[in-house]
């Protein structure tokens, strides 16, 4: 059984700085604030283990607000992807859309979905992403240590809550399944892809980065 809460923020106005609703963070980008949640949300997220950020090294670090993992950005190019990320990269048509090609570097634990309108499994040339999908064995973080294989609370610290939560009800306990944090274009997800479990464990296995 899945429960969802919608939580809807504020999104007309602002200041020049930040959307109102949001507020200006350490690493540049605007966040909503903690919001208060029913006490059985607040009872799942009370009952989360503390945040152990990932460490930060190597390739550069996520920024969220722009969309960006190891110099990947959504709306790059798949020649761009490929600079940035190298060309070995497998391409395959998606099973929902015969125009659509996932494009996976799966060492880095890295996709872009490109549109591919003469079916040829190749990218449409200057065909962008619209997003970054991180998987394990993805190794990068943010600057907060936030990324493939941190706990749910180190999301929560570092970006606030979102404005939309999935929870899943796992042996009787609530976990976060899903994260929408439509302000800044980003969903995480704890699919228990680590341990194969296809159940919620505490620790994203899945981000999407749209960019703000």
């Amino acid at each position: 059984m899945s429960l969802v809460l919608f939580l809807l923020l504020g999104c007309e106005g602002g200041d020049p700085v930040c959307r109102e609703g949001t507020a200006l963070h350490d690493d540049g980008h605007c966040y909503p604030p903690l919001l208060e949640f029913p006490p059985q949300i607040d009872d799942a997220l009370d009952a989360l283990p503390a945040c152990e950020p990932l460490p930060v090294e190597g390739a550069p670090p996520i920024d969220i607000g722009r969309g960006c993992a190891s110099g990947a950005c959504a709306n790059d190019t798949f020649a761009q992807m490929v600079t940035a990320l190298g060309d070995d990269v497998d391409c395959v048509t998606t099973t929902f859309d015969a125009e659509l090609v996932y494009c996976t570097w799966g060492e880095l634990g890295i996709d872009g979905l490109f549109e591919d309108d003469d079916r040829d499994d190749e990218p449409d040339p200057g065909a962008r992403t619209d997003r970054i999908h991180l998987f394990p064995p993805y190794t990068g973080a943010t600057i907060d240590g936030v990324g493939i294989g941190a706990n749910v609370a180190c999301f929560l610290d570092s970006l606030g809550h979102p404005e939309r939560l999935l929870l899943a009800d796992v042996g009787g306990e609530m976990m976060v399944r899903e994260m929408f944090y439509d302000g800044i274009g980003m969903v995480a997800q704890d699919l228990g892809a680590d341990d194969d479990s296809g159940l919620p464990n505490g620790f994203v296995d899945h981000m999407y980065l749209y960019g703000q």
